[in-house]
């Protein structure tokens, strides 16, 4: 809930056929998403139960989007593009890190300890 996505600032290709109206996007970013989270499960052995903060952080994402769309026409009749259907793929990069406070409710200390 209440997500917030930071640093999405590479852009490296765009390609299009607008005769067949599709299009390729191609990004290499560093990516930070912050948000809050609710989870309950295990690690290991580990009981999960918190709730609070979270930070996850992407360093060197490479992501394409392959996108097919049709035309669609408003009130007034003007043509615009509406997505038929479409392809993702990524590679997370380099690393990836978490950071979820509060995730152990009844023991602070581990929680800084994990994440």
């Amino acid at each position: 809930q209440n997500i917030k996505v930071n640093k999405f600032s590479i852009f490296l290709c765009f390609r299009s056929e607008l005769e067949k109206r599709h299009f390729v996007l191609e990004f290499h970013c560093n990516l930070t998403i912050k948000g809050q989270y609710d989870a309950v499960g295990r690690i290991l052995l580990f009981p999960i139960n918190g709730e609070g903060d979270a930070k996850v952080k992407l360093t060197n994402l490479r992501m394409k989007l392959d996108i097919n769309t049709k035309y669609v026409k408003d009130k007034q009749g003007i043509d615009y593009f509406s997505i038929k259907n479409y392809k993702y793929s990524f590679d997370y990069g380099d690393r990836v890190y978490f950071d979820l406070q509060n995730l152990f409710k009844e023991s602070k200390q581990l929680s800084k300890f994990i994440f």
